[in-house]
């Protein structure tokens, strides 16, 4: 009803303030092509109605698969259920979406705070209002030896006496992982470049062509650079290693798949299940609160 509501007709209603004169409605756009941007930005108006914090964050909307990342967030933390979620695709439609949202809607006159969450897979300066979790990826916070070891013992899967074994397995799946998380990094640290070929006729197009191809050769850094961020990368990851965080800051989802791969493949078991039972058992068990609340601590600020 609310995506089918005209300018005229959409309005959020404010909290009372010491100010008793004040009108606590507040029309949402004033004109359909204002009120269609905000829906394209949030996919729903009723987004926008919910009266609570809006949070944009990484991955596809819940219904494109059972496993999206807002069907574990809202699984593992079950006080994410008093925000509003909404599922923005990358890290940049995140801060995209944030900045064009704030500007829709300032805070100051519709009372509507919206704020953003990212991976902390990537680095770099986040701007005001985006935070990021303090894992690599959402997958990272099921990475819970004895959750893994519940589940493993639920389905009588006899590969573990304890959970710490379970950890012990989990250290050989990220020092697996050694190479492809320097490589992974090294790719991080180097410029990119898309290329696109156009051209009204056949000379222009290859011309363009070759152009192209002179931006990407001159991507790559001196010999002396690229050895040093290869050098600085392996050192992240050794170190990583050694510290034994590798859980937190290597690509969970990859970790996951090969311990699913490893223990349950043959098991009749499903990945979505195995990742939704594994979110309801941490949630249920409150493992990641003391991790969490301080970020969404901050998301109401």
């Amino acid at each position: 009803m609310l995506d089918q509501a005209l300018p005229s007709e959409l309005y959020v209603l404010l909290p009372a303030t010491d100010n008793s004169s004040e009108n606590q409605l507040r029309q949402i756009a004033t004109n359909s092509e204002r009120l269609e941007a905000l829906r394209t930005l949030t996919g729903s108006t009723y987004f926008l109605t919910t009266g609570r914090v809006i949070v944009c964050i990484e991955g596809e909307p819940a219904i494109a698969r059972a496993r999206a990342d807002l069907q574990l967030f809202t699984r593992i933390y079950p006080r994410s259920t008093a925000f509003t979620f909404v599922p923005s695709k990358g890290k940049g439609n995140v801060i995209q979406t944030v900045s064009s949202l704030r500007n829709h809607l300032p805070e100051t006159v519709y009372k509507i705070k919206v704020r953003g969450l990212v991976d902390a897979d990537q680095g770099g300066i986040l701007p005001d209002g985006v935070l990021s979790l303090p894992v690599c990826m959402i997958e990272n916070l099921l990475i819970d030896p004895s959750a893994l070891f519940r589940f493993l013992s639920s389905r009588s899967i006899s590969d573990f006496a304890s959970p710490s074994d379970v950890s012990a397995d989990l250290q050989k799946i990220s020092a697996a992982m050694r190479d492809s998380e320097i490589s992974l990094r090294v790719q991080r640290r180097l410029k990119a470049h898309t290329a696109r070929f156009s051209g009204k006729d056949l000379p222009t197009v290859k011309q363009n062509h070759k152009s192209e191809i002179e931006k990407v050769a001159n991507l790559l850094p001196t010999d002396e650079a690229l050895e040093k961020i290869i050098a600085e990368c392996t050192s992240e990851v050794d170190q990583i290693l050694s510290d034994n965080t590798a859980a937190e800051k290597f690509r969970g989802k990859q970790m996951l798949d090969e311990f699913f791969h490893k223990h349950l493949n043959n098991a009749n078991i499903s990945k979505d299940e195995f990742y939704l039972a594994l979110a309801d058992d941490i949630g249920k068990n409150g493992t990641v609160a003391p991790r969490l609340d301080p970020i969404f601590d901050s998301l109401v600020q």
